[in-house]
Order: structure tokens, then C-alpha cells, then sequence
């Protein structure tokens, strides 16, 4: 291609428009492709083994961020809907009387605050005068402007949203700023029927709504006598949503707290560490009384749970919702789960069953067997969200992993074989069941989760006891959701597989029983189908799945273990008689040799001695085919060159555990602190046929040492006592080798890393959120499963790169600029479509657009072109690659791969600060790549001052808006090609998920996210030159006199960009011609000079470098609208002919006018400083003969005074005939240039 851009146009001619509509098919059809199109693409996995294919890092952070507020701002518009009100109001500070409710929803809504956090924390005394008010078609944020930048990043993804703030000089004058604030909350209010506000009953309910709601000051300036506008709620209803809020939204789960929920885990995984390690401390004493070791260890999980709940009772919560409490205690507010240790077959059956508040802590009864208790129960919960988990511990487990052990182990593998299917059922429903069963009614739900529980138990072979699932919806707030909630798209869901009565058949008596629960998030993000119903694995999965203490009859074997070891080593040993060398400092050299030391453990020569270590276990091998149910604890081990080793653990004591070795070496694994995990044997008769797998970890030297033993043994190459007791282990064989199992270990205490799922979740939530949960089903299905860009390779044969914006902000600079960079064709769809003389609106159906795009691509594709550059400010990005996207001819020829949008700062923000209506459609992540924000250009005129510095503030503000709406302030760069094309363009394009969650397109949101607003154009040529000083201020007239009221405004209302580029001079320089000039002068070039400019309402910008149509090639005024209500479809006739009609009456008075003609002087109207110039010059002339001056005035011969020279009427005769003169020749050069065509147009069109 060459290297220089070419631009592709036709003659423009009038075109009628109307605003671009996108429909449910078309979505639907853009799923459908994008689904084909994932068969092309190579790699991918499960929905859930991918990570977030939609959300940026600041969208999964814990700090609220413009997706985080958009999502909770469509709540409380669909609330608000459901309510019956047309807006919600809030006001906050002394303007209401400090009113909490509002306080708590502003929270909420823009600080992100969630949980029982919310109901406690107060709001910041900066928000203080803040007032916020919401209806269906927009949002308007009043603030002080130290709050500006926060309110305006925050709600930079609310469709339609004006945040409002004074000067700095009304806010610096209290009376000013009261003005204004009262005047920005009449504009709020103005012309609703009802609206809703949070009004707790204990402030002031008793009396009647409204008179509550009048008594607020800022209401009150509402009914003064100046406004003339009477009580608000004279012709308003108003509806108290405090109820709503409370049991609707408040406690509802969403994105942003989803993350803080799943943060906290950390917290409740300290105190369950804090937990174990009490008991790790005194095994000893632990051993003896496993009741009192059990109180001491459920002490961090109380005092965790109780100190959490300090700021906000249960039964605070339940009042605030309007819910009645029982003077009693009643089983709502039982704490099922509850933080707990249970002990024993006699307490462990009290984990089915909730526990009181108060109770907390205190032993539930006296258990007989406490000291023959094989086995605890311990169930944690975060006392804010109410995640919770449950465990089972063994009690003697060193018997497990050592022969000769001293606890029953027919009773210990039926408690652990129960174990093993509880939990794996757990898991089972987690991953397979959970998240289709989830939404369903309490009572179905469970019932499901039962059957679903038990053809899982009976296909493992079932379980030695009776099966109990018990599953618990937990709210945001930590409570139980007692009912099931329709709206609600994201639950949390608690669910814990108890095996009961678990009953060893050799001795007849009960066990007690054993629990598994994990804490799982599970989101319905489409309207019907299961893909849209996912599930989190486990929240605390990672906790320790499995631990065991050691018993008395066990502390007795470490002894013996311990002794053994000692004796190996040579402590206590005595040697004999010994001598010092005196040469060799702590040398001795004994007299006679006693031979080794007695190895009663046959341990043999030492490789390591007392060095760090760990010991992990794992019992999923009881039931084949399971996912492992490990845990592993720290400590000190001794390695011989025999293969043994002596490992000491506060939960296992001294105990010898043999290295294990398979056919080709010693295999080994990655293990905490830097050393290797290697496999260990477990003795079979600890457990019947089915050994457990164990492993222990060593340093990687001793690792290497041993893995060498195992070689030379394995080759007989091996001689000496370690490589002949190491030959005689036994091959690996069976499961005891493989080491995948520990290899996912995490943390001191153990538990498995995964997070692979998290990702994909949170976009499930993100579209949740965004759609209400009823996203279409293909749409929801190609978004889950997509890929953050799309790879496969289009199969068109041009590439597109769509230039938007807004009007006056130089899109087609940088379209001119990027068509050259990329040596693509250029195209201006304003030429294409004809928009010039006649146009009066924007483009109109989009199908007519691509059609004749189509036309436009076909012979360029058919040259070989493969690179296409379209500029385009008319159309929305979003509805552009919608509806293009599904019309074949275009779709088959041309690929929109990215949309670049172009803004500048003053005509972002056009009227006042306040963000363009169509700002955010011009910057939605996923529709646009790249946002070009300029920096603040002011005209040549105003380079410096308070204006540079306003602009400079409004640059700023504008790309941290823009940047927060993107959550990344990558894809927002300053007009620079080289980044552009290096940097956005060279990624593929944009998924669908991306799109959906910047437009929802839900029932339900997409009316609120939709633009309320179009663009609407009128284009006056102009054939004659214009007075260009006359045309500023009349245009700038018709921009300020846009922003005022709307029956001030008429017409003009929504008026916003005028461009200019015409041809013409300042009319006031006519004055300066020459008579015998003029003529020339006006037919000269000097009058058709050719002058540009582009002025918004908040200022004059420097104009483009090149005009798009229809000024490219005519000479005229474009004025631009952002038109809501009825202009938003299609344009009434009434609306646009009074756009017209407004637009030429402002050019037309601007048009470069006859100079006037001047009037002659007589005598007396000589101007009075004419003949005050004439006295000063005759004081110059010396007075005529038979006059003298005396220094005050002119005396004659007669002693007369005058004042006045006696020649000053023969002066004043002189400057007359130069004036009159002069004006014969002016109105003579008037008279002979009225005939210049240009004065002869009957308008501005010629």
C-alpha cells in the first residue's frame, strides 16, 4: 500500500437521521459468532481453569472502583423501579438533619462499604453537604470541590451523571454557596412525582413521612418565597425505602464484596492456626484431658468470632430490618455454624445443632470417654461475612504412621474411613451440584443435596454411619437466609456432610460423629441454562483438612523412641578413660574401644541430627480414587544412612518412619522452606489393607545422600551396613510413592493452593451485577468461555480501525495520522453518507451505513487493501461494532478490530465542569481500545491565566474519569501515533465479555445503561464572509444561553460544540478603510481570508489541522446538540426546524454588513470634543491684530474679554468642511460597494 492515507468521499447532500437502535438479536447473533468462533482457537480449558476474562486488576482490588459502584448503582435503580419512585434522594449532613439511612446508603453506594461494617461505620465528615439524587434517566452528584476528582472517578461508569460543584468563589462565600447549592437541588428535584429516601424509624417515623422529609433544611430552602415553588411534597409522594434497603440490598452479595469476603479468609485461617498451635504447645497436658485442651483450643476461634460481632449484634441487625424478635432466644438467632471443639463420641453429634451467642465458649457437656476419645470436631466462623469451616481431627494418630502403635486401629480406620466420605461428598457436591441447586427453595434444596449426597456415598462403597448434609445461604451481613430470595444472583453457601452414629462393628458401641464443611460463593449470571450457574471451590479449602494429637498410650512409645535415639547417638554412652591431646584444642583420644554405642532401633550411621523438618500425611488412599485429605506439621528429624529416620512433632512425638524407594530411585517432591518432600512407608496393619501415604521432608543435601544410598543399593554396588539395610526396603509399588498429592501443600499448617477458579467467578459475578442475573443465555455462554481478546484470525480480508469521539474534539487528525502511519485508506462516513448542506441530524439506520460501507470496502479490498481507517463522531463505538458486526456484506469484506475515541477536555466536560452525556459511551471498555485524551488546548487567544489553568484541571480531570472507567489508565494516551499504533492497536480485539459487562444488555439494565441522549447536527453555509468577531460572541451568546433554564434555553437547549470555518473579517476593521479603498479592500483576499474556529460552552479550543464533512469542502457553521427525551428517537419536525431556525438566526446576524453611513455635521452639533480640540490648537495661533491674550483670555481694544480665540469659528468652518468632506467620500464608497454581490444576498447561503 502507499504510504500516504486516501481519502474515500462522495458529494454530500442532505440526509435525514435518526438514532441507531441495538436489539436483543443482535446480541444474540454476536454470541452465536462468537461461539463459532471458539472452535477456531487453539488452548483453553473449562470454564472455571480460566482466569477473569473481563475485569481489570482495580476491579478485583478490595477498594471500591467505578465497576463496583456502577453495579451497586443498577441495584438501587432496579430497587427504585420495584419501589414505585421516579428518583431516590439522598442528603446528607446538617441538610437533613444527619439522616443515618442516607448516611448508610451513600456508604454504601459510593464508599463501597458493605457487611455489618455498614450498618456501624459512620460517614466521613468531608461527605458532609454531599446530596445525591437518582432517577431512571440520570444522576446528579452535588459536592464541594475537594470532593470533585472522588465523586467523578467513582461514578464515571454511571450512565448520565452530572456531579456538581460550585466555583471556587460560591464555595468561598457561605452565602453564595448556600445559593447555589439550594438552586442545584431545585434543578435535582424538578418536575418528580415521588421519590424515595432511607429513613430510620427511630428518627422520627412516628409522625408523617413527608413532614420528616420537610423539616430537612435543604427541603425547607425548597418552599421559600424567592423560588417561588412552594413545599416539595405539596405535589410529590415520597417512600421510605429504609425496609427495602435493609432486607434487599444491604445484605446482598455483589462483586465488590465478594473479594472483601474472600480476603477475610486469611483472618479466620490466623485464628484456626492460633488454634492449633495452643494445642501443639503442652501435648503433654493435652493428652491427658483432651476436654479442657479442647476449651483451650476453641478459645482463639470464640474470642475471634465474638470480638467481630462487637460493633453489631445479630439482634441489632434483625431490628434495623424491621424483623421481630422473640423476648427469648430464638432459633434465628441460634449460631448454626458456630465456632466450636467438640470432643468424643458424646459432643461431636452437637455439631448438627446451632449454638447460642452467650454460649460460646463453654464446654457442651460432660463427655465420660473424654479420655478414650479417638477423635474432635472444629467448626470456625468469620464473624462479618460468616464463612465458616469444619474439620475432623484424630486423637493417637502416630500410630498411623509407625508399626506397633498402641491405639486401636480398627476403631481409628472406621472414624477416618467416615472422614474420607464426608468429605469427599463435600467436595463432590461443591464442584458438581452446589451451583445448579444453590437458587432453589431451602427446603428443595437440601432435599436435593441429600439425594445427590447419597448416590454419591453408595457409588464409594457408602459410609460406617448415618448421613447428614446440612447446607446454610449466608448473607452479607453473616446471617442466615431463612427464605429463598428471587433477585438475588450471588449466594454463599455453607455446606457441611456429617456422617453420624459412626459405629465400629468389632466393638458394637458408637463413635460419635464426624463432619467436613466448607464455605463455597455460587453465582447465576444468565436467565435459564446451567453455564451461567457456577461455583467456587471450597473458600477454606486450604485449611487443614486433616490433623491428629497423640494420645498417653503413644507420649509412652516417643519416650521410648526418644531413649532409643539418644543411646544411637552416643548420649549418656561411656567411652572409658580418655586423654587430651594438648596440641589440638577439644580433642580425646580414648584409651580403650567400647565399640559403638547399643542401637535398640537398628538406626545405624547418622546423616543429619536435629535438623528441620516435616512430616505430612495423607488419608484419601482409605477410598480409592479421592482427592487428597492431607496435612503435614513441622519439626526436628534425624536421618541414617539406613533409610531411617527419627522425626519429632509436637502432634506425633518421636516416632521412625523408613524412606521408601520405588523401582527407578527415590522420587521427591518441592516442600516448604526449601527442603524436599520424599516418600515414607505406613506400616499396612495400622490400617487393614490400606496404608495411608506419608511423606517427610529433608534438606535437598540429605535428599541427594539418600537418593545415592538408593542407587548403589539398587546396582549391588553397595557395601557397608547403610547401603545393605537400605537395600532391603521394600519397592514402592501401590500409591505410597507418588508424591503429586503433597506437592500442592500450603502453608505451615497445610491446606491445597488453588485459585485458578477465582477469576472466572468474579466475571461471573461482574455480569451478575451488571445484567441482574438475567444476561441471555448464548450471550452469558460466549462471555464465560471467551478469552479476554479474540486470537482466531478474522476471515475478512481488510482490517478496520474506527476513529470516534466527540464533535470538535479532532478526530480526524488523528484518523489522517493513523491512515498514514498504517499506510491504510482513510474514510470520513460524514462524506460517504452525504452529510453536508441539508443535513440537520446524524446518521440513520445503521443497516443503510453498512450497506454503503460496503460499497466503499469492496473495490479497496479488491486492490489489495488490507487496512481501512473510518472517523466517525455520529455513532456510539457500541452500536457501530453491534450492528456492523451482523450485516453480512460488510461483515464478510471488512473487521471493525478496534475503535479509537478521541476527546478533548473542554468539550468532555461542556457546561460548568459537568461530564458530556456521551462521554462514556466515546470510552466503554471492551467497544473502544484506546482512548486520545489531549491535553487542554486553548486557543491562541488564552495561553495562560485562569482559563489555561481551568483547562489544564479539566485535562486532568478527564483522563482520571476516563481512566476509572477503564480501571486502567493504559489505554488512555495523549495524541501520540507511535504509542497508539505500538501500543492498543497491536492486541487482537476485544471479547465479548468485555462488552457485555461495560453494556449490560440484561432486562432490566439496559434501559439504565443505554444513553438518554443523541447527537443532533445543524449546518449553515455560508456563501458570504462573515463579521468573525460578531460570530464568536453570537455563537458563545448561543452556548451560555444553552446551559440556563430550559424554557430560557428553547431550542438551544443541549447545544454544545458550534465549529466554525468560514470565510471573513472582523467588521470593525472596515471602519479603519480608506474611502477611496474600500472597494479594493472588499473585494480583496483580506475579507475572504479564511478563519476556523471550534467553541464549547466551556471555552474557545484550537480548531483541527483538517475539517470532516461537511466543512472539508464548504464554508459554513456546524452546531452541535446532545438532545434527550424526544430528540432521542425519531427527530420531530417541530424540534429540528427550531434547531434550524435558532442556528441561522445566530449566523445571520453574523454576516459581514455594509459599513454605515455617516452623517454630516452642522455648525452647531459639531462633537463637543471637536471643538474642544479646536480651542487647544488655537491657543497655539497668536491672536489677531487689535487683540491681546492677558494668560486667562482674549482682550480687544475696548477692554472686551473673550474666552474663546477670535478665529475659533474660522477653525471650527475649517475642521466642518474636512469632516463633511470626508463624509461625501465614505458614503460615496458605501453607495458603490452596497452593489458587491456579497451585500446583495438576500442570507448567509448567497
Amino acid at each position: 500500500q502507499a504510504a500516504s492515507s486516501t481519502s474515500v468521499g462522495v458529494e454530500p447532500e442532505a440526509v435525514h437521521v435518526r438514532a441507531p437502535t441495538r436489539s436483543r438479536a443482535c446480541a444474540l447473533a454476536r454470541a452465536r459468532s462468537c461461539v463459532r468462533a471458539r472452535g477456531a482457537r487453539t488452548g483453553g480449558g473449562s470454564a472455571m481453569e480460566m482466569s477473569s476474562c473481563c475485569l481489570e486488576p482495580a476491579d478485583v482490588s478490595d477498594t471500591a472502583s467505578a465497576l463496583h459502584c456502577r453495579d451497586r448503582w443498577l441495584a438501587l435503580q432496579h430497587l427504585r423501579a420495584n419501589a414505585g419512585a421516579e428518583a431516590v434522594l439522598l442528603v446528607l449532613g446538617p441538610d437533613s438533619h444527619f439522616d443515618r439511612g442516607g448516611e448508610v446508603v451513600f456508604n454504601w453506594l459510593l464508599n463501597g462499604v458493605g457487611g455489618r461494617d455498614l450498618l456501624a461505620a459512620p460517614l466521613e465528615s468531608r461527605y458532609e453537604e454531599c446530596a445525591v439524587c437518582i432517577r431512571a434517566t440520570g444522576s446528579k452528584v452535588l459536592c464541594k470541590r475537594k470532593l470533585r476528582e472522588e465523586m467523578v472517578t467513582k461514578t464515571a461508569m454511571w450512565e448520565s451523571c452530572e456531579v456538581i460543584v460550585p466555583r471556587a468563589e460560591q464555595e468561598a462565600d457561605q452565602d453564595e454557596y448556600d445559593s447555589f447549592k439550594t438552586w442545584a437541588f431545585i434543578d435535582m428535584v424538578a418536575g418528580l412525582k415521588s421519590f424515595g429516601v432511607a429513613i430510620r424509624s427511630s428518627e422520627g417515623m412516628s409522625s408523617d413521612l413527608k413532614m420528616v422529609v420537610e423539616k430537612w433544611p435543604l427541603v425547607q430552602a425548597h418552599a421559600f418565597d424567592e423560588f417561588g415553588l412552594g413545599f416539595l411534597t405539596m405535589r410529590t409522594s415520597v417512600i421510605n425505602l429504609e425496609a427495602m434497603l435493609q432486607c434487599e440490598l444491604y445484605p446482598r452479595w455483589d462483586l465488590l464484596s465478594m473479594i472483601r469476603a474472600r480476603s477475610s479468609v486469611p483472618k479466620l485461617a490466623k485464628a484456626w492456626g492460633e488454634a492449633m498451635l495452643l494445642r501443639d504447645r503442652q501435648p503433654r497436658k493435652a493428652a491427658e484431658d483432651h476436654l479442657a485442651s479442647a476449651v483451650a483450643a476453641a478459645a482463639p476461634l470464640v474470642d475471634f468470632f465474638e470480638y467481630g460481632r462487637l460493633s453489631l449484634s445479630d439482634e441489632d441487625v434483625f431490628e434495623l430490618r424491621g424483623c421481630a424478635v422473640p423476648p427469648n432466644v430464638s432459633s434465628s438467632l441460634l449460631l448454626d455454624p458456630a465456632p466450636r471443639v467438640l470432643v468424643g463420641p458424646v459432643q461431636s453429634p452437637e455439631i448438627a445443632i446451632g449454638v447460642a451467642f452467650d454460649s460460646l465458649g463453654e464446654v457442651p457437656g460432660s463427655d465420660v470417654a473424654g479420655s478414650e476419645a479417638l477423635h474432635m470436631v472444629w467448626e470456625a466462623v468469620e464473624p462479618l461475612t460468616g464463612i465458616a469451616a469444619a474439620r475432623t481431627y484424630a486423637l493417637g494418630g502416630a500410630s498411623l504412621l509407625e508399626a506397633g502403635g498402641s491405639v486401636p486401629a480398627e476403631q481409628h480406620q472406621v472414624l477416618l474411613h467416615a472422614y474420607v466420605a464426608a468429605a469427599a461428598c463435600c467436595r463432590y457436591l461443591i464442584a458438581g451440584h452446589l451451583a445448579s441447586l444453590a437458587f432453589l427453595a431451602p427446603p428443595q434444596r437440601d432435599a436435593q443435596l441429600a439425594l445427590v449426597a447419597a448416590d454419591f456415598l453408595t457409588s464409594i462403597g457408602g459410609a460406617p454411619g448415618r448421613l447428614q448434609v446440612s447446607c446454610t445461604e449466608l448473607d452479607a451481613m453473616g446471617l442466615a437466609v431463612p427464605t429463598s430470595t428471587a433477585s438475588r444472583c450471588v449466594a454463599l453457601l455453607y455446606l457441611r456432610v456429617m456422617v453420624a452414629d459412626v459405629a465400629c462393628p468389632g466393638l458394637g458401641h458408637t463413635l460419635g460423629t464426624v463432619a467436613y464443611g466448607d464455605t463455597a460463593f455460587c453465582v447465576h449470571a444468565c436467565e435459564e441454562g446451567s453455564l451461567g450457574q457456577l461455583c467456587s471451590t471450597g473458600l477454606t479449602a486450604e485449611f487443614p483438612a486433616f490433623a491428629f494429637w497423640p494420645v498417653p498410650s503413644e507420649l509412652s512409645r516417643s519416650d521410648e523412641v526418644r531413649a532409643g535415639l539418644d543411646s544411637c547417638l552416643g548420649v549418656g554412652f561411656d567411652r572409658g578413660p580418655s586423654v587430651a591431646l594438648g596440641h589440638r584444642s577439644g580433642i580425646r583420644v580414648y584409651l580403650e574401644n567400647k565399640g559403638p554405642p547399643p542401637d535398640p532401633l537398628e538406626l545405624g550411621i547418622s546423616i543429619d541430627q536435629e535438623v528441620q523438618s516435616a512430616v505430612a500425611w495423607d488419608i484419601s488412599t482409605l477410598i480409592p480414587g479421592q482427592e487428597p485429605l492431607a496435612g503435614y506439621t513441622s519439626g526436628h528429624a534425624w536421618v541414617f544412612e539406613s533409610g531411617k529416620l527419627v522425626v519429632s512433632t509436637p502432634r506425633t512425638g518421636h516416632i521412625v518412619l523408613r524412606i521408601r524407594r520405588d523401582g527407578a530411585g527415590l522420587p521427591s517432591a518441592s516442600a516448604p522452606n526449601g527442603l524436599v518432600w520424599v516418600p515414607v512407608e505406613v506400616p499396612i496393619a495400622a490400617l487393614g489393607a490400606t496404608p495411608l501415604r506419608a511423606a517427610v521432608a529433608v534438606s535437598p543435601s540429605t535428599a541427594g545422600r539418600l537418593r545415592a544410598l538408593v542407587a548403589e543399593a539398587a546396582a549391588g554396588a553397595g557395601s557397608g551396613e547403610g547401603g545393605e539395610g537400605f537395600a532391603q526396603l521394600s519397592g514402592l509399588g501401590g500409591l505410597g510413592g507418588d508424591l503429586t498429592w503433597v506437592s500442592a501443600l500450603k502453608g505451615p499448617e497445610g491446606g491445597f493452593a488453588s485459585t485458578s477458579w477465582w477469576g472466572q467467578l468474579l466475571d461471573a459475578a461482574a455480569f451478575a451485577g451488571a445484567h441482574g442475573g438475567r444476561m441471555p443465555p448464548e450471550a452469558c455462554e460466549a462471555a464465560l468461555q471467551e478469552r479476554r481478546y479474540i486470537e482466531a484470525p478474522s476471515m475478512a480480508p481488510c482490517r478496520c480501525i474506527w476513529v470516534s469521539g466527540l464533535p470538535g474534539c479532532g478526530a480526524l487528525d488523528v484518523a489522517v495520522a493513523l491512515a498514514s502511519s498504517l499506510g491504510a485508506h482513510l474514510v470520513d462516513l460524514a462524506a460517504v453518507l452525504g452529510l453536508g448542506v441539508g443535513a440537520t441530524d446524524g446518521v440513520g439506520d445503521m443497516r443503510f451505513v453498512a450497506s454503503v460501507l460496503a460499497g466503499v470496502v469492496q473495490p479497496i479490498a479488491a486492490q489489495g487493501g488490507s487496512t481501512l481507517v473510518v472517523c466517525d463522531v455520529l455513532c456510539s463505538p457500541a452500536e457501530v461494532l453491534a450492528d456492523l458486526a451482523v450485516h453480512g456484506p460488510f461483515a464478510a469484506l471488512c473487521q471493525v478490530a478496534h475503535v479509537v475515541s478521541v476527546l478533548e477536555p473542554l468539550v468532555a466536560y461542556p457546561s460548568k465542569g459537568i461530564r458530556h452525556p456521551l462521554l462514556l459511551s466515546r470510552s466503554l471498555r471492551g467497544w473502544v481500545s484506546a482512548v486520545v485524551v489531549s491535553e487542554a488546548r486553548p486557543s491562541t487567544a488564552s495561553r495562560s491565566g485562569p482559563a489555561a489553568r481551568e483547562r489544564d484541571a479539566l485535562g486532568g480531570l478527564l483522563a482520571k474519569e476516563v481512566g476509572a472507567a477503564r480501571s486502567s489508565r493504559e489505554a488512555v494516551l495523549s495524541r501520540n501515533t507511535n504509542a497508539l499504533v505500538s501500543g492498543p492497536l497491536q492486541l487482537p480485539p476485544a471479547g465479548l465479555g468485555l462488552k457485555l459487562l461495560a453494556l449490560p444488555e440484561g432486562l432490566g439494565s439496559r434501559e439504565f445503561v443505554t444513553p438518554t441522549e443523541r447527537l443532533r447536527c445543524v449546518f449553515v453555509p455560508t456563501a458570504v464572509p462573515m463579521d468573525i468577531a460578531v460570530l464568536r460572541e453570537s455563537c458563545s451568546g448561543c452556548l451560555e444561553v444553552a446551559n440556563a433554564s430550559a424554557a430560557i434555553a428553547g431550542a438551544l437547549r443541549g447545544l454544545f460544540c458550534v465549529e466554525v470555518h468560514v470565510r471573513g473579517t472582523v467588521g470593525s476593521d472596515i471602519e479603519d478603510y480608506m474611502p477611496e479603498d474600500m472597494l479594493g479592500e472588499l473585494r480583496g483576499e483580506r475579507v475572504q481570508a479564511v478563519h476556523q474556529l471550534v467553541l464549547s460552552a466551556a471555552g474557545e479550543v484550537a480548531p483541527p489541522q483538517r475539517w470532516p464533512e461537511p466543512l472539508a469542502s464548504h464554508c459554513g457553521v456546524l452546531f452541535w446538540w446532545s438532545v434527550g427525551g424526544e430528540g432521542c428517537g425519531a427527530a420531530t419536525s417541530e424540534a429540528t426546524a427550531a434547531r434550524r431556525a435558532a442556528a441561522e438566526a445566530a449566523v445571520e446576524e453574523s454576516r459581514l454588513k455594509v459599513p454605515a453611513r455617516r452623517p454630516a455635521w452642522a455648525l452647531e452639533n459639531i462633537p463637543p470634543e471637536e471643538v474642544e480640540k479646536a480651542r487647544e490648537y488655537m491657543l497655539s495661533v497668536e491672536a489677531p491684530e487689535g487683540y491681546y491674550f492677558s494668560g486667562t483670555s482674549y482682550v480687544d481694544v475696548d477692554g472686551n474679554e473673550y474666552r474663546d480665540h477670535p478665529q475659533l469659528g474660522i477653525r471650527l468652518q475649517e475642521v466642518l468642511d474636512r469632516h463633511n468632506s470626508g463624509v461625501q467620500a465614505w458614503n460615496a464608497a458605501v453607495e458603490e460597494v452596497c452593489s458587491l454581490p456579497m451585500f446583495q444576498a438576500s442570507s448567509v447561503r448567497g
